[in-house]
């Protein structure tokens, strides 16, 4: 009876076989469509971030004096780019992981428009907020993208 039934019905059959199969493949197999959360990564950008904040609020509260200006700063910026640097490289380093690239390259353009706009004179209380600004929405941003990260892999 079964052979029969199998004979008559060969194409549904393998049909109904490929279908299985195509469907055990399919929800076996998952896309990875960005990078893993890498808590290097976190950790860094909220180090960087606190780094940032404290050294303008250093030249916050003293912008004429000899502390703040450019030049008894001039180490903070070279140190905080070796530091971005390598948190790029590690970035770098993860197949899919162009959005967080990319977002670490703009902090380290950040990086330089401050050091340009200091280097260029003192900085003011306003010039401070709007760069605190800046670099707090963009840490925030690496951060949320690193946290999703870890939420959806």
């Amino acid at each position: 009876m079964y052979r029969n039934f199998f004979r008559s019905n060969k194409r549904s059959c393998l049909l109904l076989l490929v279908t299985v199969a195509v469907l055990l493949a399919a929800t076996g197999c998952s896309v990875t469509l960005i990078s893993a959360y890498d808590e290097q990564i976190d950790h860094s950008a909220t180090t960087l971030q606190k780094e940032m904040d404290t050294f303008l609020t250093s030249i916050e509260t003293a912008p004429d004096s000899v502390s703040g200006s450019y030049e008894h700063n001039r180490g903070f910026y070279s140190g905080y780019g070796v530091e971005l640097r390598g948190l790029l490289v590690r970035a770098q380093s993860h197949d899919k992981n162009e959005l967080s690239t990319k977002q670490i390259e703009l902090m380290a353009d950040n990086l330089e428009e401050l050091r340009k706009s200091h280097a260029s004179g003192p900085l003011t209380p306003e010039a401070v907020g709007v760069y605190r600004n800046l670099f707090n929405q963009g840490w925030g941003a690496i951060l949320k993208l690193e946290l999703a990260k870890k939420r959806v892999l």
